[in-house]
């Protein structure tokens, strides 16, 4: 997370970090893929604001009893693409 100082922000890590879980529901919907596609476009949309932990955010998308999608997203001063590719293969 940034912290404020003058002249410049100074950036550290946290030890403790409480982490919201937002969980959509999509499995009554007629085509319950087209609308997690729509809540992963807006999850990634959203900002993620540099001076409130945590600098990312983690969803779970229920398309039926069985079928899951979990949405991470980072900002970028944290992960970018290849780190993410990094995590999700491993």
């Amino acid at each position: 997370v940034l912290e404020r100082r003058d002249p410049v922000p100074v950036a550290h890590a946290l030890e403790d970090i409480t982490v919201d879980l937002t969980v959509y529901d999509v499995s009554g919907e007629k085509y319950p893929e087209e609308r997690a596609y729509d809540i992963l476009d807006r999850e990634q949309e959203a900002p993620l604001p540099l001076f409130d932990a945590p600098l990312f955010r983690v969803s779970l998308v229920s398309l039926s009893e069985h079928r899951w999608f979990v949405v991470l997203v980072f900002h970028p001063l944290i992960a970018d693409r290849a780190a993410v590719r990094g995590f999700i293969a491993t």
